[in-house]
């Protein structure tokens, strides 16, 4: 979404807010949760991006289309999905309503997203920011690489949940760091004791994303059984000329 003059800051999870000390937060999911419960899981590449408002012009949607690569589990039509975000820019009053812990998307990225209840929900995805991880490419060998909404690179995935190996990857400056806490470099007689924090980084080799689809195809087909594991069906895209006549929330200052 692009800059505006004014940010306006709203905590929406899953429901409309009563008052502040009401709100709702996120519970953790872990991978098998997300199997069960996602109507559609599939990776793509954002194509293209746009801004609605409710009818009365007050509460911004983003929607999102993606190119579809590949399904796991569900189906859409044509070869397209697009999604709907709350949150966005309101063009007339230069503001941005931002919605703490909701995804946001930029042109060319490329995920695996695990989606629920589009065009009902404020955030279509499992888990808000947990239903999604980005494909990155390893800086030294050019290696695909899936990584979580915390930079970690995802090694593998099971019944157990998600792997992440103690690498994560700064997708800012395109680079892995290592994830334990930098030491102090400590300066005496013209001695430095230098921080070697990111050592393991520079001979990380990481293991590919597809090796961590693989797994999760597997994963998928095990799940099938489980009555837990919702039947999936046809996911429609949301359309920007269905929007609300309007929405009522309370706004609330952010977390940190």
């Amino acid at each position: 979404m692009r800059c505006s003059k004014a940010v306006l800051r709203t905590f929406v999870l899953g429901c409309l807010l009563a008052a502040a000390s009401q709100a709702t937060t996120v519970p953790p999911v872990d991978a098998s949760r997300a199997v069960d419960t996602a109507d559609l899981i599939f990776t793509g590449q954002v194509v293209a991006m746009e801004t609605a408002t409710s009818l009365d012009g007050l509460y911004p949607f983003t929607f999102v289309t993606f190119g579809v690569a590949e399904i796991l589990k569900g189906a859409v039509e044509g070869e397209e999905l697009t999604l709907r975000f709350e949150g966005g820019d309101l063009e007339e009053r230069q503001e941005t309503l931002e919605v703490v812990g909701m995804p946001q998307f930029e042109l060319g990225d490329e995920v695996l997203l695990f989606v629920r209840n589009n065009g009902k929900a404020a955030c279509p995805l499992v888990g808000w920011w947990q239903g999604r991880l980005d494909f990155e490419l390893h800086p030294a060998t050019g290696k695909r690489l899936l990584v979580d909404h915390r930079g970690r690179v995802v090694e593998s995935v099971g019944t157990e949940g998600w792997q992440a190996g103690e690498v994560r990857y700064d997708k800012a400056e395109k680079r892995l760091m290592g994830t334990a806490p930098k030491a102090q470099l400590l300066w005496q007689e013209d001695v430095v004791i230098e921080d070697d924090t990111d050592s393991k980084s520079g001979e990380y080799e990481g293991v590919s994303a597809e090796t961590v689809i693989d797994d999760l195809r597997q994963l998928v087909e095990a799940r099938r059984t489980r009555k837990s594991f919702i039947r999936p069906e046809t996911v429609r895209s949301a359309s920007p000329l269905d929007v609300p006549a309007s929405m009522s929330v309370t706004a609330m200052a952010p977390i940190r």
